[in-house]
Formats: C-alpha cells, structure tokens, sequence
C-alpha cells in the first residue's frame, strides 16, 4: 500500500451521460482554492447501448473542456453501472492514497467544500468511529449546531479513509442477515425512511444502490457521519436527469459557505436525529401527489420496455 496522507486528499469524480450537469460540477470543483494542488481522477463510464453512445459522448466532451488541467480522466469501454463503478473508483484511491473525497457528476459544491472535506479527513483520521464525512444535509435547522454526527452517511459528496472503506460489506444477503439477527432494523430505518425495504430491493434487482450498501456498513459497525448544519453541496440531478432518480423539488438547498466548526463529542446528536425525521415527515406528506405522478412514469417506462 501507498498510503500518501500529507498534501490535500484526492478527489474522483463520476460521470456517465450528463454533459451540463458536469460542467457545472467540475466548474464548481474548479472554484475551490485548493482545486489546482487537489490529484483529480475523472471516470466516465461507458455506454449501455449504442442510442445511449451520443448522450455519454457529449458528456465525455462537456468534461475535456472543464475539467482541471492536471485531473486525470478515465474513459470505460465498458458500463459498469454507478455501484460497481465508485466501488472501484473509490477503492483504488483509497489504496492509493488512504483517503478520498466523492463526487458525483449531478453535483454543485460550495467553494468551501473541498477545505471542509480535508480538514475533517485530518481532524478525525484516527477515530476509528468516524467513518464517514457528509457535505450534505437537506435543509438549515437552526436548532443543530454548526456541524454534528447522525449513523446516516449522506452520500451526495463526501469523503472517508481506507479504514473505513474497508469495512464495506457488498454482498447483501449478508447484510440483510446481520441486520436482522442484530435486530436493527428499526434503527436502519429511524428518521423516517424506509431503508430496509430499499436493500431488499437492491438485492431483488430493483436498484443498483451501493449507498445502501455503504450505509449498512456503517450502521453494522456502530459508525458516525460527520454533517454540516449549512450544506456544503447540492444536487441538480434531481430534475429528472438522472438514471437512478426522477424529479423532486424536496432536496434544493442554499449552499453555506466556510469551514463549520467540529463537535466536541463523538455521539449521535439526538437534535440531528429529530430534525431528519422531521424533514422526512414533511417530505413525505408534501410529496403524495409526486409520487403518484412517478408511479405513472415508472408504469409507462415499463410499458415502453425501459426499464
């Protein structure tokens, strides 16, 4: 192993088949001061079939012309699909270099995003409990403090260490198992949201999640997830772009600026725990009408063989 830990972490980035919404990414990623002294990996996956080759083209394009100089970009032949795509993009920097930061081609950061990120990576390099630094949370609630730790490991940009990213389990037979011999389910799902049921559609198929994965990984080892009060990114994917998503309004956010200061205690913040149960709340009883809508589009999309 290569475990380079002085400089500035790396950064890999993913794309697949959205050139604007990867320009507006790497340009975002380029308004970061430490952008020009951050190593930049770019992995554009490949097509799925030859209608979908022009879409991942453009794309390909859209990131030659904005992407920093110095990044490196790593153009498959293949498509890997988004799980098996970061879990290799992901493993080998962290191989290479110990630690990593994640980005997602639908993805706006702040210009503090990347000092967050590396400050946090060294603050909590040794505490063996923190597994995961998030750069997102859905909305400002003035009742959390500047930053806090919650078991749920956003994962619309963020970063983590080898030795956390080795305990990620993929097979999800197993993690099915363990959580219900451990009986966390209720604990998997508290805030809300039904994450349980979305790993057993991932393991019937139905998704192609590997953040259900990485989740359960850090539930099954008692892990924490470092979150800033004033999100750090935002998604523009969720405008019904994307692959794995269908438009929503619900997760728009107002980019916070700076580095927010760290807690002192390394425990679930209960308060953080509330407030994402009461998002979740909102969300689900704002979001009734939007998802009928999607169950048509899902029906439709089947109908038409596409899915």
């Amino acid at each position: 192993m290569n475990h380079q830990t002085r400089g500035l972490a790396p950064v890999v980035f993913f794309g697949y088949n959205r050139p604007e919404h990867a320009t507006w990414a790497l340009e975002s990623i380029r308004a970061c001061p430490e952008a020009s002294d951050t190593p930049i990996t770019i992995y554009m996956d490949g097509p799925k079939d030859d209608e979908g080759a022009p879409a991942v083209e453009a794309a390909r394009e859209a990131v030659r012309r904005v992407a920093p100089a110095h990044a490196r970009i790593v153009l498959r032949d293949e498509n890997m699909g988004l799980a098996n795509s970061i879990r290799t993009g992901v493993s080998e920097a962290c191989e290479e270099n110990g630690r990593v930061i994640v980005i997602e081609d639908d993805l706006v950061l702040a210009p503090s995003a990347l000092a967050y990120f590396n400050k946090a990576l060294t603050h909590y390099r040794d505490d063996e409990r923190v597994m995961h630094i998030a750069g997102f949370w859905p909305e400002d609630e003035p009742e959390l403090p500047p930053s806090f730790f919650l078991r749920w490991p956003a994962v619309w940009g963020w970063a983590t260490w080898d030795r956390s990213w080795e305990a990620l389990e993929w097979d999800l037979e197993v993690l099915r198992d363990r959580i219900q011999e451990r009986e966390l389910v209720a604990r998997f799902n508290e805030g809300g949201w039904d994450f349980f049921s979305q790993l057993l559609g991932t393991l019937e198929g139905k998704y192609d999640s590997w953040g259900i994965r990485w989740y359960a990984s850090v539930l099954l080892n008692d892990g924490l997830a470092l979150h800033p009060r004033n999100s750090l990114v935002k998604n523009t994917g969720t405008d019904g772009s994307g692959v794995h998503g269908d438009e929503s309004p619900h997760f728009e956010v107002a980019l916070g600026s700076g580095v927010p200061e760290f807690p002192g205690v390394e425990e679930e913040d209960p308060r953080a725990v509330r407030a994402w149960a009461t998002f979740n709340d909102r969300f689900d009883e704002r979001s009734i009408p939007r998802r009928i809508v999607d169950r048509l589009k899902l029906i439709a999309r089947r109908l038409l063989g596409r899915t």
